[in-house]
């Protein structure tokens, strides 16, 4: 009898040994079934981002071509170029000035945000009259009359020909050392985005929001005149405009005013500031037009900035639409 007591108890032992196992392999069946969950989730969001930023691109490209042609036809149909001087209340329909307003488009069922700049705005440091033009107004504060100072320098060890470095300045060997080969130029820019080799540039010509040195001009438009005022940016009302910082603010204050809602200029600033402001900076539209479509409100996407000059309603007549910048943001 105690044999069959024995036996019994080792028959309880292996099925308890039976469900434990039982158990485990559930277990890490269920955990292996969550890890594929999550993984599959997160290759869906992945997948989903991508898709939703290559068709951004799709998107953008064909905005920016509807909107350069919207440009052209305004041109054509409307000479007066002056967005100041227009009363939108008068059209029921919008108006595509380089007015830097943000406009919206539905683009076959896709609501789109895009901004329209005049393709002449910054400053042109292509030129000793560019590096001047930065140091005017702002040198009140030595911490960045020294950085100016040596930005300058810089500058100019970098588009000279000579390799003998100014004070502070850098050249090849200097460069080598920063394992930055084939630098300097010794030669004019040709981007302006050669602006983040230099070390220490983008302490005074900073990126704005979207990655862009919008305060330097596009070098390809050297000579296209005063930059244009609805466009300018707080650095650019201190050394261009030429005022101070509290001018500067009230200003760029009114300009945010103006992109907002179109109120005009000179019904938020004072005669006095209004004259200066003429003489420095254009309030008509030049020959070239950045056109900026923003990243969606919601979603995944990306934003894009092009720069072209106009060149009438028919377009180019070997068909081929040129453009001075196209990049992704």
């Amino acid at each position: 009898m105690m044999r069959r007591r024995h036996g019994r108890r080792r028959g309880g032992e292996e099925d308890g040994v039976a469900l434990i196992a039982t158990l485990c392999f559930l277990a890490t069946a269920g955990l292996l079934a969550l890890s594929l969950a999550a993984l599959s989730q997160k290759a869906a969001f992945g997948n989903a981002a991508e898709v939703g930023r290559m068709r951004s691109f799709y998107l953008n490209e064909g905005v920016a071509n509807r909107v350069r042609y919207l440009i052209e036809a305004d041109r054509s149909a409307y000479p007066l170029r002056r967005p100041d001087e227009v009363d939108f209340d008068d059209y029921d329909f919008d108006r595509y000035f380089a007015d830097s307003f943000v406009h919206s488009m539905d683009y076959y069922g896709t609501p789109v945000r895009f901004v329209i700049h005049n393709g002449v705005r910054g400053i042109d440091l292509n030129s000793r009259e560019g590096i001047d033009v930065l140091q005017q107004n702002r040198l009140t504060d030595t911490v960045v009359a020294d950085a100016l100072e040596l930005f300058s320098t810089r500058l100019t060890d970098y588009m000279d020909s000579d390799d003998s470095p100014g004070t502070d300045g850098l050249e090849k060997d200097d460069y080598d050392a920063l394992n930055c080969n084939n630098l300097p130029r010794n030669d004019a820019m040709q981007f302006k985005e050669e602006l983040f080799w230099i070390p220490g540039a983008l302490e005074v010509t900073p990126v704005d929001g979207n990655g862009d040195l919008s305060i330097v001009r596009n070098l390809q438009i050297s000579n296209g005149g005063n930059p244009s005022i609805f466009a300018a940016t707080y650095v650019e009302l201190r050394t261009i405009g030429g005022l101070d910082e509290i001018e500067a603010a009230t200003v760029y204050d009114a300009l945010r005013e103006w992109r907002k809602n179109r109120t005009k200029l000179s019904d938020q600033l004072d005669v006095l500031t209004l004259p200066q402001l003429q003489m420095a900076f254009s309030w008509e539209d030049s020959r070239y037009y950045t056109i900026e479509i923003l990243r969606p409100e919601q979603g995944v996407g990306a934003g894009l900035r092009c720069t072209f000059q106009t060149q009438g309603v028919g377009g180019p007549s070997n068909g081929i639409a040129p453009y001075l910048e196209y990049s992704w943001f």
